[in-house]
């Protein structure tokens, strides 16, 4: 082999890790986001079973939330007196700091907000 095709070929490879790197980077706050879309509807099942979100279940999510990495989650839900039909809105915002790359020797930090938004209706039957 000829010196310049080594090196032709190890400036090829660089590129390709630094490709790789950039796009794993940019594919961790998506899969993130789908294991808190994945924990929160979980517990919409129970809020639509049970008519309201109990403080536990609350301290529950937010023990979840953060067991995944995510920073501060802030639960907005209507929890009085729901009925049967009622629609009811189930907010949830959490905060994901991460380093990325910005080029081959730099890092800089940030801060992602993810949240989760859905209306549903209670299922639960009082008489």
């Amino acid at each position: 082999m000829d010196v310049s095709s080594i090196l032709t070929m190890s400036l090829v490879l660089i590129i390709l890790l630094v490709f790789i790197v950039f796009a794993l980077e940019l594919m961790i706050p998506i899969q993130l986001k789908f294991e808190m879309n994945g924990i929160c509807r979980g517990y919409i099942y129970k809020i639509e079973s049970n008519g309201k979100l109990s403080e536990e279940e609350s301290d529950n999510l937010k023990a979840s939330l953060e067991a995944i990495g995510l920073k501060s989650p802030s639960i907005v839900t209507d929890n009085t007196g729901n009925k049967f039909g009622d629609k009811v809105t189930l907010s949830i915002t959490c905060e994901y700091t991460h380093d990325r790359l910005i080029n081959l020797y730099h890092r800089s930090g940030e801060t992602l907000e993810l949240s989760y938004e859905r209306t549903y209706f209670i299922r639960k039957i009082e008489n």
